[in-house]
């Protein structure tokens, strides 16, 4: 979708995935303000062919402000370890 590229929120990342012929779906991960964002949205929904669409808005500014992360260790995302830890089990014969 090109409407990303006409407002000044920036597009992080797009998924787009055909779930049959005739429908698709998109999600979009965007940086700006949330009126920017509100706006970008509004604009998406108006569009024609649009059946259904959400706004949801999250910021690291509200993560870091419950003081929920442990201060001073960095968050791995989920990769593995390579040759940290535990041997891995060795697949029996």
């Amino acid at each position: 979708m090109e409407a990303g590229h006409q407002h000044r929120a920036r597009v992080l990342s797009t998924l787009h995935v055909h779930l049959d012929d005739d429908l698709c779906l998109e999600v979009q991960a965007l940086r700006g303000t949330h009126l920017e964002l509100r706006h970008l949205a509004d604009h998406i929904l108006g569009l024609k062919g649009v059946k259904h669409g959400q706004l949801v808005v999250s910021s690291a500014r509200l993560w870091h402000a419950t003081g929920r992360q442990a201060r001073g260790r960095r968050h791995d995302h989920g990769k593995p370890r390579i040759g940290m830890g535990r041997r891995a089990a060795r697949p029996k014969k």
